[in-house]
């Protein structure tokens, strides 16, 4: 079961990310990116999310399946 995380723009839906953090090894993995609406939320605007997402859980390192470390 999946229990993905909203991204608004503003008021606006702009998609979800399917992520979690794994205490062990202090990664946030981000598995799934959905972003339906770019020009709300460009790729920079997201990667910023979620680099303060993770900083707030303690995250030492980002990762995204099948992407390149964030951090």
């Amino acid at each position: 079961m999946k229990w993905p995380l909203s991204v608004l723009v503003g008021y606006r839906f702009a998609g979800y990310i399917d992520c979690k953090m794994d205490w062990r090894t202090k990664k946030f993995v981000v598995k799934e990116r959905n972003i339906f609406d770019p020009e709300l939320g460009g790729r920079e605007t997201v990667d910023r999310a979620i680099r303060e997402l993770a900083e707030f859980h303690g995250a030492e390192e980002i990762v995204e399946k099948g992407q390149r470390a964030l951090f």
